[in-house]
């Protein structure tokens, strides 16, 4: 089973976060309690308003397909309390069905190990073809999983036919008794014959019932009238999509950049863009390029074969598949097993093995896209010689050379990038083109703009870069620029050019001067002039390696890179209290429902009737304490804790509810999810008071066991999640992007930039792997800014927003930052500061 990726926690976390409050509000109110939604309006399907319906946004490349899959433990523990959900998994098209449901099935998939560990091997896989095997005892003891395209719940589709008929065979569920009123009010009924007005025994009804988590794979290709009256029909109790690019009524929960999966490891960028002024030396060209890698690839710890695909033209056109083989064997000397066609006429990747060593195959040429699922992480180059461009297959085909083999990052950088080749006679404004292609993978518009860079030879040259206004106000300009600007004007206004070499002032005066309407476009080309300029002296430096805090134990000296570290024999969960008060949990029985109070909030459970209820088997007076103290004891397991000790801990607080709380056990467990999850939140309150009180007694100023040393140092990198977008020209920042800022950050960050005690400094971001960070007794802490002075001393700046300098997190961290000065032996600073007397805090800290 795979371990999850940073981003991909983030976003299992913001899901369990939405639902946890979804449980205890609603839908719309939990969306916006999520902080970056905060300023969106939640849109529910107007059928369903009640029903939470929410969007994760991840890239090509994201692995959406295992999210999906840890997605169905998540929504069963956080919203459905149900031990063994119902799940409607929804994908775009039947090849993708049929693929979902073998790595489903396969035991030794990691798709099907995060279920089987979810559920203790109690899961059950079925196309929507096979619902017809599904038994009631199969829906009470197990995860039932049914994969199905959208469309097969068209009533004009034998599917959808067979989903909504009447058929006897299901009987053995409905058991209408214990059907709520509600629910049966929405059930379809037979509408002919002698049995007019009953129920159906249908599978829509069966899923309607059973009220199914439905995920939607590709949400974008679902967001329509047929889906919406899908949903209404089989009555979800959740849904969940997953797309690169969502629709415009979307809820986005959260969403992933397309830096944070190359951070991860899991895709190349950036995309090295060649043009060529003819199809064939844009292929000569890719094939030139893939010896390149081949060289270096050969001394890779893996094995990588490096592969071009080839888009080439339809029959009737002047550049098909027949005549770019032709190119490849005669012109190239290509051997003829070392080429694949993949068209619909020739599919000579079929049955292919390409990762296999014994595989020849180094050229695929194909006229459109892939086939569906296809996936070759070995793909490097993308070269075009179609003069038509289908937005669909360059998509589809982009995203083949963006996977990273073995997602992991290659140890030549030549290997993280992908490589693409176009002729000028066939692609006009080709980065424009794939940039909005880009766009439309899920990269964000920032993202496309800085990820497809033109050839590293071609930007040594000093080519100037055009920028046309329809009103750019040249009144203000004198002779001497105009002329450094290039200045002409023609039909479509007045265009300037411009070259990384146009100084910075008369680049911010032609961004005062232009129109609002047109500022944002000036932006974007002189980001590109910053991302393509030469070298600056402070990008001649590898990296600024930051001392680091390390402590002494049993006398060998350790970076502090975790709390583990100033917690070396643990905690003992057994020397806090196993109680909750009526505060923290309180529950009064409705007679058809429990209302549940955790810290002055409610959640309302309507009671199941013992029939649908999923854990048959457990009925109330079925369940001793010990069975709910296991039960808690799986859905609780901690790293740090041993199992018999969580036991205990688990046994002392349910005998607590019993016997000082007077909560019968019958409740307890009908109401054990919520349960499990205010239990939960208790072991990481007494976790957090334990690890509070171990970093109190360590991280002081007297303790001799504590150094800032260089010899265990932070070298800071350059990868970057989410990227500055503003106007401002950094002339000493070490990497040629800047990391995220707001405003008032923008503003520290062009102050420290234009002192001349600064060699060069930069965007400290928790979103790399390597950044500078400082323990504190929650998490890892990290500072806005690391700045290289001249001479040679580190100064650390954290910007605060003035109303935040005075809490109890801000004092924690400046703590701790003055620690680490202090044990630098005055080879660091650290200031936290915020906008008020910014400038003279800086200066006077770098002065000493």
């Amino acid at each position: 089973m795979f371990a999850l990726k940073q981003y991909q926690q983030k976003i299992l976390d913001a899901l369990s976060d939405f639902l946890s409050k979804a449980r205890i509000f609603d839908a719309e109110t939990a969306f916006c309690k999520i902080s970056q939604n905060s300023n969106k309006n939640y849109k529910p399907i107007a059928e369903l308003p009640s029903v939470p319906y929410i969007c994760l946004r991840v890239p090509t490349g994201g692995g959406k397909t295992y999210l999906a899959a840890n997605t169905v433990k998540i929504v069963s523990q956080n919203y459905l309390d149900r031990d063994f959900p119902v799940v409607l998994w929804l994908t775009p098209t039947t090849t993708i069905k049929e693929q979902t449901i073998d790595t489903l099935k396969n035991i030794n998939h990691p798709n099907r190990q995060v279920l089987e560990s979810a559920f203790n091997g109690n899961v059950g896989i079925y196309d929507i073809l096979e619902f017809d095997m599904i038994r009631p005892q199969d829906i009470r003891k197990k995860a039932c999983i049914i994969v199905s395209t959208i469309q097969s719940f068209r009533v004009d589709k034998t599917e959808g036919r067979l989903i909504y008929a009447h058929n006897e065979n299901l009987e053995v569920h409905f058991d209408f008794a214990s059907v709520p009123d509600d629910i049966k009010l929405g059930l379809e009924r037979i509408e002919s014959g002698q049995d007019v007005g009953k129920i159906k025994y249908s599978f829509s009804n069966l899923l309607h019932i059973n009220k199914p988590l439905v995920i939607v794979d590709e949400a974008h290709n679902a967001t329509t009238e047929l889906s919406y009256k899908v949903m209404e029909r089989v009555n979800p109790a959740c849904i969940v999509e997953f797309t690169a690019t969502p629709a415009i009524n979307s809820n986005v929960l959260v969403k992933v950049s397309a830096l944070e999966l190359k951070a991860e490891e899991m895709i190349k960028l950036p995309i090295i863009l060649t043009e060529s002024q003819s199809w064939g030396e844009s292929v000569s060209r890719s094939v030139l390029k893939r010896k390149k890698l081949a060289e270096i690839a050969a001394k890779d710890e893996q094995y990588i074969r490096p592969i071009v695909l080839i888009q080439a033209e339809s029959k009737g056109r002047d550049v098909t598949v027949e005549v770019v083989k032709d190119y490849l064997l005669k012109n190239e000397k290509v051997y003829e097993e070392q080429i694949a066609v993949a068209t619909g006429e020739q599919r000579e990747l079929d049955n292919i093995d390409i990762l296999d060593r014994e595989c020849k195959i180094e050229y695929v040429i194909t006229k459109q896209a892939l086939k569906e699922g296809w996936d070759c992480p070995f793909a490097y180059i993308f070269c075009s010689v179609a003069n038509t461009k289908s937005a669909k297959d360059v998509e589809q085909l982009l995203g083949r050379v963006l996977r990273m083999p073995y997602a992991v990052k290659r140890s030549s950088e030549e290997l993280n990038k992908a490589y693409a080749f176009v002729s000028s006679s066939c692609w006009t404004n080709s980065v424009n083109f794939l940039q909005d292609k880009l766009v439309s993978m899920g990269f964000e518009n920032w993202e496309a703009e800085n990820m497809l860079q033109q050839d590293l030879l071609r930007l040594k040259e000093v080519n100037p870069v055009t920028f046309t206004s329809k009103n750019l106000d040249i009144s203000h300009l004198s002779q001497s620029e105009i002329e450094a600007l290039g200045l002409s004007k023609n039909q479509n206004g007045t265009t300037v050019k411009l070259t990384q070499n146009t100084p910075k002032e008369l680049l911010e005066k032609i961004h005062v001067l232009l129109p609002e309407d047109e500022k944002e476009k000036f932006e974007n080309t002189m980001r590109f002039l910053v991302r393509n300029k030469m070298p600056s002296p402070a990008q001649a430096f590898e990296g600024i390696d930051v001392p680091a805090l390390c402590l002494n134990i049993d006398g060998t000296w350790i970076k502090v890179i975790d709390r583990e570290c100033y917690l070396q024999d643990g905690w003992n969960l057994l020397d806090y209290g196993a109680e909750l008060s009526e505060y923290e949990f309180s529950i009064r029985n409705e007679g058809k429902s429990f209302e549940i109070n955790v810290k002055g909030e409610k959640i309302v459970i309507r009671r199941i009737p013992q029939t649908l209820d999923m854990d048959l088997e457990y009925t109330d007076s079925k369940w001793s304490e010990l069975d709910l103290s296991m039960w808690l004891d799986r859905r609780l397991k901690q790293v740090d804790i041993e199992q018999s000790v969580l036991i205990e801990f688990l046994k002392k607080i349910v005998e607590y509810l019993k016997s000082e709380r007077d909560i019968s056990l019958p409740n307890l467990v009908r109401t054990r999810f919520i349960l499990a999850e205010v239990i939960g939140n208790k072991i990481k309150k007494y976790r957090h008071e334990a690890y509070a009180k171990a970093y109190k007694k360590l991280f002081v100023a007297s303790n001799p066991n504590i150094e800032t040393r260089k010899d265990f140092s932070f070298k800071l990198g350059n990868e970057f999640s989410y990227m500055y977008q503003g106007s401002k020209i950094f002339n000493k920042h070490l990497y040629a992007y800047v990391g995220k800022m707001n405003s008032e950050e923008e503003e520290c960050a062009e102050f420290i930039d234009s002192l001349e005690e600064v060699k060069c400094w930069v965007r400290n971001s928790e979103s790399t792997g390597d950044s500078f960070f400082l323990p504190t007794s929650t998490d890892n802490f990290y500072p806005d800014f690391v700045v290289l002075l001249n001479d040679a001393r580190i100064l650390v700046v954290e910007y605060k927003g003035e109303h935040l300098l005075s809490n109890d997190d801000s004092k924690e961290k400046q703590e701790i930052g003055q620690l680490w000065q202090d044990k630098s032996g005055g080879k660091c600073l650290f200031l936290m500061t915020s906008k008020e007397d910014l400038r003279w805090k800086i200066a006077d800290k770098i002065k000493g």
